[in-house]
């Protein structure tokens, strides 16, 4: 099964899209209401659900991999399938950031008076920072028992923080 990391992961990427579905719902009806012609916000937040979805199945692919019986170190480390999760997550902070900045730009140059979406887009890049963190960490655990066991990985050798049932 995923252990801990991966399901706190997994609750993450799951307030990040609330938070980032309510916000197109938001841009969604200012549109309609007339009250937006912002069609990049709408992009990006499409951007964001797209590849958190991506980073979501990502997860539990990962785990999936190195659960499978007779998995090598050289799986572990091998860069096709460590450098996308990384990637996903550089880009869902990179986007998130990108959004906080024109958000501030629109608020300096007197377009909105909206706090609440700089809020939430800080609370979105805390949140994806997280994500990347617990991963590191998961990385972290596999990386450790597969020092103690050699080349060959035994998920009942990593500690108890990264549960495997």
């Amino acid at each position: 099964m995923f252990g801990s990391y991966t399901a706190q992961e997994a609750v993450l990427a799951a307030l990040v899209g609330l938070l980032a579905g309510n916000e197109i719902r938001g841009i969604i009806a200012a549109r309609m209401a007339g009250r937006s012609r912002n069609l990049s916000r709408l992009i990006s937040h499409g951007i964001m659900l797209a590849l958190l979805g991506l980073w979501t199945s990502y997860t539990f692919y990962w785990v999936k991999v190195m659960d499978s019986p007779g998995v090598t170190i050289e799986t572990f480390g091998s860069s096709a399938l460590n450098l996308p999760y990384l990637l996903l997550g550089i880009s869902l902070i990179l986007i998130a950031t990108f959004e906080i900045l024109t958000l501030y730009r629109a608020r300096r140059q007197g377009f909105t008076t909206n706090v609440s979406r700089l809020i939430v887009h800080g609370l979105m890049v805390l949140l994806v920072l997280t994500m990347v963190g617990l991963s590191l960490l998961k990385w972290s655990e596999y990386t450790s028992a597969a020092e103690h066991q050699g080349s060959i990985l035994d998920p009942s050798v990593v500690s108890s923080e990264t549960s495997w049932s």
